[in-house]
């Protein structure tokens, strides 16, 4: 999928990617790997970009994570740059 955007919008992707991975560090330890993408929005970002990230869902060794990237237009309004929802799992291989 990264391949057919344009390349701010397949950085912002790995962006929100590493947004949400940080957030799945707290929930799940050192070692999260991304399981799935469940839904992703690419917009454009102006300027300064500010991430969130929050934790939905987690049991079973998985995390679902939402994550937001924000900046503000040329009117000075908050807008959405980007946003997904990724499921992240331990790594368990690193880990033996």
């Amino acid at each position: 999928m990264p391949d057919r955007i344009h390349p701010q919008g397949t950085d912002l992707f790995q962006r929100i990617i590493d947004a949400a991975a940080a957030r799945a560090r707290i929930a799940l330890g050192d070692r999260p790997m991304l399981r799935r993408c469940e839904d992703v929005t690419i917009g454009c970002g102006h300027g300064e970009l500010r991430f969130e990230a929050w934790c939905v869902r987690e049991g079973d060794g998985l995390a679902t994570i939402t994550a937001l990237a924000t900046s503000r237009d040329g009117q000075g309004q908050e807008r959405m740059a980007a946003a997904g929802r990724f499921t992240f799992g331990v790594d368990r291989e690193g880990l033996e």
